[in-house]
């Protein structure tokens, strides 16, 4: 199976809000994210439940869950890459805003990919 490349949603401003989120999230949580990124890399449409929760309109989530919070990180598919729109800590059910908000993402991307995928020099 081939491994599905990972990209990273990059806002208006420039910033990549998975990397912003990270870094505000305790170590636990940050490893945890990332190996789960990592196995969305490594499995990407055969990872499922209790992994992945699917949303709505294509927005995929990862979820990590410590004591009573879940964190997820949503993305979407696109062709054989996963792309990273946004990541929040929340109780499930996870607020419709957050949805909205990476479905938003999602357009923008498709509207303008080169625009809105991280590039290395960002960080």
């Amino acid at each position: 199976m081939a491994q599905t490349k990972i990209q990273y949603f990059v806002t208006e401003k420039g910033t990549c809000s998975l990397f912003d989120w990270l870094d505000s999230q305790p170590e636990k949580v940050r490893f945890k994210c990332i190996a789960r990124v990592e196995a969305l890399a490594e499995l990407g449409h055969e990872l499922r439940e209790p992994e992945v929760k699917s949303f709505r309109n294509g927005v995929y989530g990862l979820q990590i869950r410590t004591n009573s919070l879940s964190h997820y990180v949503l993305y979407m598919f696109h062709g054989d890459t996963a792309l990273i729109l946004h990541a929040l800590t929340s109780k499930y059910p996870i607020p419709d805003k957050e949805i909205g908000l990476a479905i938003k993402r999602m357009q923008q991307f498709l509207n303008n990919p080169n625009r809105h995928t991280f590039r290395e020099h960002q960080r």
